[in-house]
């Protein structure tokens, strides 16, 4: 019977060690783990586009990833895709070609491994997409994370 006792014990430890490595481990791209999954996109013409995790009193947003199609204009331009609410913001460029409407620049794809925090619990993370001008059309901006 005590044997009994002391095995029961040190198994409910056990799960309660393990249940604490869990709830701290980072969720993973394309799951939900311990945290909100995020999914946050939007689409733009002339003006740009912003995808946007809000910000949320007492968490903190991650940023796993993001993919932006430049769209096209009436002249070819480069435009910017930019971070913000991030501790370290990230700045790329790329090209939006002159085309037909339809038609889209190279996408740029990044992942984040580990996906880099907000600056502070309680601050939104966006990626923005730069204005495409006089005809723009296709621009496509889409991130994904999580909330914790």
């Amino acid at each position: 019977m005590k044997l009994r006792r002391v095995l029961l014990l040190a198994v409910a430890a056990a799960g309660v060690a393990t249940a604490g490595l869990v709830s701290a481990q980072v969720p993973p791209t394309g799951t939900t783990g311990p945290g909100v999954l995020l999914t946050e996109s939007a689409t733009g013409t002339t003006a740009g586009a912003t995808a946007t995790f809000p910000a949320v009193v007492g968490k903190v947003n991650y940023l796993c990833g993001l993919s932006v199609a430049p769209g096209s204009a009436t002249t070819a331009i480069v435009i910017n895709i930019t971070t913000t609410g991030l501790t370290n913001n990230f700045t790329w460029s790329v090209g939006a070609p002159a085309t037909a409407a339809g038609a889209t620049g190279s996408v740029l794809t990044v992942t984040f491994t580990p996906c880099p925090s907000a600056s502070a619990p309680n601050t939104a993370i966006t990626v923005v997409a730069g204005a495409l001008g006089a005809g723009g059309a296709g621009q496509d901006v889409n991130a994904w994370g999580y909330l914790r």
